[in-house]
């Protein structure tokens, strides 16, 4: 690799193109969901290993695969995108008019029962705001703009992040007057076992805070498992069990 003098002829776009060819595995891969031009990106590349005098992927025809120096460098590459995020995170919390697009990020469950009636009052408050809703239960990384905004469960680990407790929510467990005419009321978890359970044996935040409370349970705990908040709930009100 050559001298600290050798990356004059490299810049931010050059790595940033670097970034997103290792990040998506191919050139075209990286042009099509970054809305990139692929002679650019390649030519960025091209660059970049000339200037370092490194090879920085070995090319396949099934994709792109790091080198050992394109994998030591792309932690670098990886650094110098998530300065980037953050830049624009500063930048646009400095805007004076509240208008565009804003993408918000949910998990399932509290995006069906809580986000239409909060984004109808948003929405009538904030008439120059256009919402993308991202409706899933896997952490979504704000500072790689997978979203501008996420409602989460827990408290955020990235300190880059700007974060505030809007509120508290009750759980509980639910069942129809007729299921539990016919079964009963549980009234100690080692009832609730002899119970026909439903919910989502995967969710992990359901088994920490049951761990937290000293329950243990495994994929048998369930006797319906399903990941669908609204079929879920059906199940319940279709007297399938609690």
């Amino acid at each position: 690799m050559r001298s600290p003098k050798a990356l004059d002829h490299s810049n931010l776009a050059q790595i940033q193109s670097f970034y997103w060819a290792a990040k998506h595995g191919s050139f075209g891969a990286a042009a099509r969901i970054e809305g990139r031009s692929l002679p650019t990106l390649s030519r960025h590349i091209a660059i970049l290993e000339s200037a370092l005098s490194v090879t920085l992927f070995d090319r396949h025809t099934t994709g792109l695969v790091l080198t050992e120096s394109g994998a030591k460098l792309f932690q670098y590459a990886e650094a110098v995108h998530e300065a980037g995020a953050r830049f624009d995170l500063a930048a646009n919390g400095q805007a004076d008019v509240i208008a565009g697009d804003v993408s918000i990020s949910a998990s399932r469950s509290f995006a069906i029962t809580y986000l239409p009636s909060v984004l109808q009052k948003l929405g009538e408050d904030q008439p120059s705001i256009n919402f993308d809703l991202v409706v899933t239960d896997a952490t979504t990384n704000l500072l790689m703009r997978e979203a501008d905004i996420a409602i989460r469960m827990y408290r955020p680990q990235q300190t880059s992040l700007i974060a505030k407790k809007i509120g508290e929510i009750r759980l509980g467990l639910y069942a129809s007057k007729r299921y539990l005419n016919t079964h009963g009321v549980p009234t100690s978890f080692g009832e609730l076992q002899r119970h026909s359970v439903i919910g989502d044996a995967n969710s992990d935040q359901v088994n920490a805070g049951l761990s937290a409370m000293g329950i243990s349970i495994d994929q048998e705990f369930f006797r319906y498992r399903c990941d669908d908040p609204v079929m879920t709930w059906n199940l319940v009100t279709s007297d399938c069990g609690i």
